[in-house]
């Protein structure tokens, strides 16, 4: 289930929730979906509206606007864990039936709200609405943690509130890395009294710990956690924020749930099964996938007539598209040579140089 939970000065006022198909719209009027009862926010301000893929979040002509990451926006599509500013006012979106870290008995409290009869807006000074939406809820527990990292940027945090968390791309897993440089089970953080234990797992590229090969050992304070191309930052007591805590964006496919990330599109969405070449299945999260030796590439292929880039699978409309790019060697479907470009249906086999994969269209 989708909510809206509406916070001001950090504390959560009420929750609403969100249904496909059924506009909500956000005001001082108190016949708005969601009622703000505050001068700031204008008598009708914002409207939210769903589609097939999500939610999409509207101005409707308000005095003050609408701010998502210190940007102003007309409107825009809401992803998990955006935080919205209306006037003074926070509102978090959550998505995938993610567990809030509020009571759901807050659900639906603002019916019974009061409402100023003053119809006047209030305008603000735009720098500090900036300003708040930079200053997330900062929660004053302390815990261990994982800092989930990729190219120097942090994409999430994981909370260390389990005996074990595995790490791997398998959609089970407590962190769900997404990579095929990632093995499906790679890796598991084991708590044991008070220490933490890191362990591979037989992963194809191995686990480091401070850029040294492992294969069980102790972690303290500062660690750094290579796995594939992610980096894994263990923290014996960190802080975190709501924010922090959640995937990066819907379109990532990852949602929390508790202290649990599952990524959501490697279960629903179509996928690649490896035959050969490699173990595990890699979900269709991008738009397009490429295959070829290159480092760069998605799916790594060996082979000295495989081309950097060789064949890419492509998201369209109507379906998903195998086209072959470069190359001596020449990719597969069903052992027929494609040269083109050819629409994939669902188990169809691809081969190209050491590699066979089977296209599922249910994941």
């Amino acid at each position: 289930m989708a909510t809206i939970t509406v916070k001001f000065n950090n504390k959560v006022l009420f929750i609403h929730p969100l249904e496909l198909n059924k506009p909500v719209t956000i005001g001082r009027l108190n016949d708005n979906d969601i009622v703000i009862d505050n001068v700031a926010v204008s008598g009708i301000h914002a409207q939210i509206v769903s589609d097939e893929t999500g939610f999409i979040i509207k101005d409707l002509g308000s005095k003050n606007g609408i701010f998502i990451d210190g940007k102003p926006v007309k409107a825009r599509r809401i992803n998990n864990c955006d935080i919205i500013q209306l006037g003074k006012h926070e509102l978090l979106f959550n998505d995938h039936g993610m567990t809030s870290q509020v009571d759901m008995s807050m659900m639906n409290k603002n019916a019974t709200a009061t409402f100023s009869p003053d119809l006047h807006t209030a305008v603000l000074d735009t720098r500090n609405q900036q300003e708040l939406l930079r200053t997330h809820n900062r929660f004053s527990n302390r815990v261990p943690m994982i800092s989930v990292k990729l190219k120097g940027k942090v994409i999430y945090k994981h909370l260390l509130k389990k005996e074990s968390a595995t790490i791997g791309r398998n959609p089970v897993s407590a962190i769900v890395i997404d990579n095929t440089a990632v093995s499906y089970d790679h890796a598991v953080v084991v708590r044991k009294n008070d220490d933490f234990y890191i362990q591979d797992l037989g992963s194809k590229n191995g686990t480091l710990v401070n850029d040294k090969s492992i294969k069980n050992h102790k972690l303290y304070n500062g660690d750094l956690i290579t796995v594939g191309r992610h980096e894994l930052l263990f923290e014996e007591e960190g802080t975190y924020t709501i924010h922090e805590t959640c995937a990066p964006s819907v379109e990532d496919s990852n949602y929390i749930s508790g202290t649990t990330v599952i990524n959501v599109s490697s279960i629903q969405k179509p996928s690649l099964t490896f035959i050969k070449g490699g173990k595990g299945k890699v979900p269709l999260n991008q738009k397009i996938i490429t295959f070829g030796k290159s480092k760069d590439s998605d799916i790594l292929v060996k082979g000295l007539m495989v081309g950097d880039t060789a064949a890419i699978i492509a998201e369209e409309s109507d379906g998903y598209y195998f086209s072959y790019q470069n190359g001596f060697a020449k990719p597969s479907v069903n052992g027929q040579t494609v040269k083109g470009t050819i629409k994939l249906k669902s188990s169809d086999v691809i081969e190209l140089g050491s590699l066979k994969m089977r296209f599922r269209l249910m994941g």
